[in-house]
């Protein structure tokens, strides 16, 4: 099932599994990515604190165009590769991450993730599906009221996950 496919890649995304509830899939993002900002403190390669310097669970950051990134993650001998952009809700920052795939023909859908990024590292926690229930959205405005409306509530995140800064720049195969 595609959806399925699509889930498990979106979890190779910050390279551990997640350890309880499900990331929310979005039709729609929380902004237009062509009026979104390009976060250059997130451009680089960053890896799980502790992970071999020849791990495949380092994510590349690449700066795409003037709003969006790549994310590529290497996994043995298969890439997954993303397209990224941030949107500032009140002060935090939000990714709104989907995934690349040549000859894809299903709705592109996002998933959010709520970052920061601090003395070298970067903090990523998944926006889950547990408060949207039956909730349909149909514009990015009323998504992102919503999400605003629920910074708050620790139902709306999944845990951290932490990476630090990668020596290592060059890409993986």
């Amino acid at each position: 099932m595609q959806s399925t496919r699509y889930l498990q890649m979106l979890l190779v995304f910050i390279g551990a599994f997640l350890l309880a509830g499900c990331p929310y899939l979005s039709d729609i993002p929380l902004h237009s990515p062509q009026s979104a900002f390009l976060d250059t403190t997130i451009i680089g390669s960053w890896q799980k604190p502790g992970a071999e310097a020849d791990s495949s669970e380092i994510l590349h950051i690449l700066q795409f165009s003037e709003s969006e990134c790549l994310v590529l993650i290497w996994e043995e001998k298969e890439v997954s590769v993303f397209r990224a952009f941030s949107t500032p809700i009140q002060s935090r920052k939000f990714l709104n991450v989907s995934e690349i795939r040549i000859g894809y023909t299903e709705i592109q859908q996002y998933i959010f993730a709520e970052y920061q990024v601090e003395k070298g590292q970067l903090k990523l926690r998944f926006v889950e599906d547990d408060l949207f229930a039956d909730r349909k959205f149909t514009n990015s405005q009323d998504l992102n009221d919503f999400i605003w409306s629920k910074l708050d509530n620790d139902s709306l995140f999944g845990e951290f996950e932490y990476f630090i800064r990668s020596e290592k720049t060059e890409l993986k195969r």
